[in-house]
């Protein structure tokens, strides 16, 4: 008996000394290169989808600046490969905001479409210009990273009656732990044209799933629907945290929006700057948590009566967040220690939320709630 147990511990060991480790690829994706070519830096290839229809687990790919637009493909990137819990896939710009997924003014619905896949990460790009949506996520995709990322000018049209609405991310039923991080979007939504639609269709981010973190974004100029909207599913666990939201929707009030149903939503150390009336349509559903927000001056915490049971509380209601320069869409905050600014000029981050409450309650005497 000990014999075999010595000679199974041998032939074990002898295959994993002489057994190749799996070493993860990095893929390079070039305007100038070629979907013919082997992907490396010397000879990259010419499509971002080239290079995702080659990844297994582990590998990253690398993509250069410059305009990347496919105008015979409904979705410019289709990721079809999943990652591992410990070899996630990476698609990253290679210079933040560089590398633009571009859909050509409408022509391509969606800029990256995820087929049930997992353990994703995508990081630095800047979409633009597609019809439908920008990030689309849906069915059993889940464990998906979302960062750093520049989404803007989606589905800018004119729609007629009974169209589905448009979103620069657009999370379905079934996704769970999705992060969404230090993203910036702005410009999404039709263009009015007298209907009652005009106003409540086309969101910044439009969440069904479980275990979603929302965190770190900045959000402005959201004409035609919600900076984030909770729809039917319902979503549960959703975390709503640091985020700066900016300007109204000039037909809706409120910039976050929690259809009935939703369970586990918190939101927390958020700055509410100049939406319309107010800052977060509660909902009917299962208690929330709100504290530690801001709102600007003039402007209510709540749009209507928040569940029972639910948390309100710590908010700081009608002050001025002093951002540089807010006309221009800068959103830093002065007064702040530039160390603790976020590093995508996004609002408040988490070690400074409490900060910027302090400073503010030292130039500001204002109700809490």
């Amino acid at each position: 008996m000990r014999k075999s147990l010595f000679v199974l511990a041998f032939v074990l060991f002898y295959v994993q000394i002489t057994t190749p480790a799996v070493r993860a690829a990095v893929y390079y994706v070039s305007p100038s290169g070629s979907d013919f070519g082997p992907g490396t830096r010397q000879q990259p290839f010419r499509t971002i989808q080239k290079a995702a229809n080659h990844v297994r687990p582990g590998d990253t790919v690398i993509v250069e600046n410059g305009l990347y637009v496919d105008l015979t493909r409904s979705s410019l990137v289709r990721i079809r490969q999943s990652g591992t819990a410990h070899l996630w896939i990476t698609f990253k710009s290679a210079k933040k905001w560089g590398a633009i997924l571009d859909g050509g003014s409408n022509t391509t619905n969606y800029g990256v479409s995820f087929d049930d896949v997992g353990y994703i990460k995508v990081e630095g790009f800047q979409l633009r210009g597609f019809c439908r949506v920008g990030f689309f996520l849906n069915s059993d995709d889940h464990d998906i990273e979302l960062r750093d990322n520049l989404i803007h000018s989606i589905g800018r049209r004119i729609v007629p009656p009974g169209d589905d609405g448009s979103d620069a991310i657009f999370i379905g039923r079934q996704p769970r732990r999705i992060v969404i991080a230090g993203n910036v979007l702005h410009t999404v939504g039709r263009f009015p044209s007298g209907a009652d639609q005009d106003y409540n269709q086309d969101h910044g981010i439009y969440v069904r799933g479980r275990d979603i973190v929302i965190r770190n974004n900045i959000l402005y100029d959201f004409r035609a629907g919600w900076q984030v909207h909770l729809y039917g599913g319902p979503a549960d666990r959703v975390y709503i945290y640091d985020n700066t939201f900016a300007g109204a929707n000039p037909g809706r009030q409120g910039q976050i929006l929690i259809a009935s149903g939703q369970r586990n939503v918190v939101i927390r150390n958020n700055i509410f700057f100049k939406p319309n009336r107010c800052a977060i349509f509660p909902g009917k559903g299962a208690p929330i948590t709100i504290e530690n927000n801001i709102t600007s001056r003039g402007i209510a915490l709540l749009c209507g009566p928040a569940p029972l049971n639910s948390e309100i509380k710590s908010n700081l209601v009608g002050v001025e967040p002093e951002f540089v320069d807010p006309a221009n869409h800068d959103y830093r905050l002065k007064g702040i220690p530039q160390a603790r600014k976020s590093a995508a000029s996004i609002g408040a981050p988490k070690k400074a939320a409490k900060s910027l409450a302090d400073y503010l309650r030292t130039k500001n005497t204002k109700r809490s709630l």
